[in-house]
């Protein structure tokens, strides 16, 4: 392990919710030289993040709303020391990171200027399959629950969909993960693109994300499990009436039957 007077590699996990971030979270976090933190600038995160194995920092809003009134408060000076402070805990790591989300970046723009003043390393987590994350989000919010440990009972839920709001959704965050794309790679910062499908496919290409971090290649495991079935017809209700709706689409090949 690094020495605790040697300053740790700063990372951000930077994807949309559902494309796999918190298992690669996971994933990196069974490496014996890297820290990685959930979402702490989750906008409705309270007190300190139920999920994840580091739960040592309270969830920004929490920092923020103790500090209220001083001068540790005021954004955005006041986000850069709550992210210093979270970036420099665990010096015994050789990396230290946490996920940083769209929406987060959106809601928070000082972030961008944050990872280019820090020289914070960035990896970007993209799902080529759009219409798996929009319809991961879906069933998150029909069997309320986002993640579960491996041998955990898991409700099998069918969906309805509504074909006009799946085709603005999926249009959505096509264009977001392209935005961010062409984005990132401009901040002057290290820059890494993974690919949920291509690691899920060969997991040994994870091997090049850890020496991304200055890390040396490790055995990395998860003890999360999949929530939802890989048949897309197993999953929703009104196929027939998706399939139609997708056809001559660039999302048509996305589905799986």
């Amino acid at each position: 392990m690094r020495q605790a007077e040697q300053q740790p590699v700063r990372f951000v996990t930077v994807s949309t919710q559902r494309s796999g971030s918190t298992w690669l979270t996971d994933l990196l976090n069974s490496h014996p030289d890297i820290a990685s933190y959930t979402e702490l600038l989750l906008l409705q995160g309270r007190g300190i993040p139920d999920w994840g194995r580091y739960k040592d920092m309270t969830y920004w809003q929490t920092w923020r709303e103790d500090l209220r009134g001083t001068a540790r408060y005021v954004r955005p000076l006041g986000l850069f020391r709550y992210l210093d402070e979270a970036l420099s805990r665990h010096a015994d790591r050789q990396a230290v990171g946490l996920k940083l989300m769209y929406s987060q970046i959106v809601h928070f723009p000082e972030t961008l200027l944050y990872l280019r003043r820090r020289q914070v390393r960035i990896i970007h987590l993209v799902r080529r399959n759009v219409l798996d994350v929009v319809l991961s989000g879906l069933a998150k919010s029909s069997r309320k629950v986002a993640h579960a440990q491996a041998g955990a009972s898991v409700e099998q839920v069918r969906l309805q969909v509504d074909t006009a709001w799946l085709l603005r959704q999926l249009s959505r965050r096509w264009r977001d993960q392209r935005w961010f794309g062409r984005l990132l790679p401009r901040l002057g910062v290290p820059c890494a693109e993974l690919v949920y499908e291509d690691i899920v496919a060969e997991p040994a290409r994870l091997d090049d994300c850890v020496r991304f971090l200055g890390c040396a290649p490790a055995p990395l495991g998860s003890g999360l499990t999949k929530l939802n079935p890989r048949s897309h017809a197993d999953l929703i209700g009104n196929l027939e009436e998706v399939q139609a709706t997708l056809r001559g689409t660039p999302f048509a090949g996305m589905l799986r039957v």
